[in-house]
């Protein structure tokens, strides 16, 4: 297996990363859902199952902010990164050399293979919003459409060291932290209702309206609420382990203060933790069901909902390992022999890779797959899983190689000093 380490260290814990699970998870939804599956083709008796198959893609990356905003808020909170000079270019620079090597690679190998119109001369201006993370999925020329919500992170990214330095200067409670939450959450709920109504009164339908896709679904502020959660989870998840190591930056006045509620007393972890998963499979049902009926729900009610269950899968699996989570043994046989339920985390540690590679990959091999299924008159729903079958594959092959060949080389850089 080509992404394991092979330095496991018995004395650490072995379990399963399940922030890096659901990322994996969340990426396989979106393949999942850019496959088009069929309407009416998967049935059990008079019982239509083909909405199973609709996986809400927008619900999928909405979970990939959330995690991210968590991710990015812990570096600084941990002490990782200082709100300095050095911290902060510290911070850059990790995120460049994570991001930009396959992000670029991407939008070179996308750009001659699937989509060579976009390198003539008369497109090189929408090459350029995409190699500055400007693109908002609404381009006139084809392109990787999934490769928006890279711009919408990047354009996070630029503002955490901002994020985290007014949060500490001005969230010095936990009951501050909850209000900010709170005003986030609903604010950017009611700034999605009315927007959309907005544009269904000018423009009569938000149905493949560029107009929604600007200003309400790729937008960064208008996806703030996913990162910051995240992000604001981690002062609260501090308090419950401050006293146990000097490496978090204060846990001091404004950190002990924001007294947590998750602290696992009453439920217990393992009680909380069947609930995140719960929670995460009836979103990922409803939100499928919404998409299959046409609702305007999947686009208004479930970014919140996404939210609200992001954030307690995040704080249920972390709130009493968030600082030990990162000492947990790194993947590898020896740690897959032992637990073999790791074996999702691959998933996680490719998801960047496929995520970038399925789209131009179903734009080449979809025709194809297609003009052969209807030689053999294959059904659609089995004309849907040779394509969501070659697609994975593919992609996955793909993540490989490019983990490999691109994505290693940069951590082993960025680790230099």
């Amino acid at each position: 297996m080509a992404v394991l380490s092979r330095s496991p260290d018995p004395d650490r814990p072995n379990r399963v990363d399940a922030l890096l699970t659901l990322r994996g998870l969340a990426c396989l939804a979106v393949v999942v859902a850019h496959c088009a599956p069929p309407r009416a083709s998967w049935q059990w008796g008079a019982i239509d199952l083909s909405w199973l198959l609709f996986a809400p893609g927008g619900v999928a990356v909405r979970v990939f902010f959330g995690l991210s905003g968590y991710l990015m808020g812990k570096g600084f909170y941990t002490g990782r990164y200082r709100c300095d000079r050095p911290g902060i270019g510290r911070y850059l620079q990790n995120r460049a050399t994570r991001i930009l090597p396959l992000y670029y690679a991407a939008v070179l190998l996308s750009a001659i293979a699937a989509y060579p119109h976009s390198l003539q001369p008369e497109n090189w201006h929408y090459l350029g919003r995409l190699l500055t993370f400007t693109y908002e999925h609404s381009l006139p020329i084809a392109f990787n459409a999934p490769l928006w919500s890279l711009s919408t992170e990047v354009q996070f990214y630029a503002i955490v060291p901002l994020v985290f330095w007014l949060s500490r200067r001005f969230l010095k409670t936990g009951r501050s932290v909850w209000r900010a939450m709170a005003i986030v959450a609903i604010g950017l709920a009611a700034y999605r209702l009315g927007m959309f109504e907005l544009i269904q009164w000018l423009r009569g339908s938000t149905e493949n309206n560029p107009d929604f896709i600007r200003y309400i679904y790729t937008l960064m502020p208008a996806n703030l609420d996913a990162f910051l959660v995240g992000f604001w989870l981690n002062p609260l998840l501090q308090t419950q382990t401050a006293t146990q190591s000097p490496a978090i930056a204060s846990p001091t006045d404004w950190g002990a203060r924001c007294s947590s509620p998750l602290s696992g007393r009453g439920w217990g972890w393992p009680t909380q933790r069947a609930i995140a998963i719960t929670l995460m499979i009836g979103l990922y049902l409803i939100c499928a069901a919404w998409k299959y009926q046409g609702s305007d729900w999947v686009l208004l009610v479930a970014p919140t909902l996404t939210v609200l269950v992001t954030g307690w899968f995040i704080a249920a699996f972390e709130g009493d390992r968030y600082l030990s989570s990162s000492h947990n043994r790194p993947l590898s046989r020896s740690t897959l022999r032992q637990n073999p339920r790791r074996a999702w985390e691959i998933l996680g540690v490719l998801s960047f890779g496929i995520y970038v590679w399925h789209y131009p990959l179903l734009h080449l091999i979809g025709p194809a797959i297609a003009a052969q299924a209807a030689a053999q008159s294959l059904s659609p729903i089995a004309t849907y899983g040779l394509r969501l079958a070659a697609v994975l594959g593919g992609s996955i092959g793909l993540a490989g190689l490019t983990y490999w060949a691109i994505e290693r080389p940069a951590m082993a850089w960025r680790r230099r000093p």
